[in-house]
């Protein structure tokens, strides 16, 4: 299974291109509604966060690439490996297509109270009038 990773609180555009298996070209996605569930476990009914047809950029639709934007409100959720399902709609084909199961990591976010400054040598406080951190 497919695993995308954002840092916790990142917004980030998720590309999706779909192929057909048997022919092995990429499906025309013109007039498919498109809907991504973000769930904490795949027994849970209700998502965490979703994102609804309107929310994809489908520009490309015709060639099987469309873009969704998940924003930092999405994002900043507890660090875990969420279950997202891309569901894809398409009138008129003959086997539709239900969803597209991957796992969607939120890792913890790195920010200035993450890091550990260790000083390796402080000069004079009487040779430079301040002390001086040398990394």
């Amino acid at each position: 299974m497919a695993k995308v990773e954002i840092y916790q609180g990142e917004g980030k555009v998720l590309p999706f291109r779909i192929k057909n298996k048997l022919t092995g070209r990429w499906l025309n996605l013109t007039g498919a509604t498109f809907l991504l569930w973000v769930k904490r476990s795949p027994a849970d009914t209700s998502p965490t966060f979703s994102k609804v047809d309107a929310d994809f950029n489908k520009d490309a639709a015709a060639s099987g690439f469309v873009t969704v934007f998940l924003t930092a409100y999405d994002t900043f959720r507890p660090p875990w490996i969420y279950k997202a399902e891309l569901r894809v709609t398409k009138v008129g084909d003959p086997v539709p297509i239900e969803k597209l199961a991957f796992d969607l990591e939120i890792v913890k976010a790195i920010s200035p109270n993450d890091w550990v400054v260790s000083p390796t040598g402080i000069a004079s406080l009487e040779a430079f009038g301040s002390p001086t951190i040398i990394l």
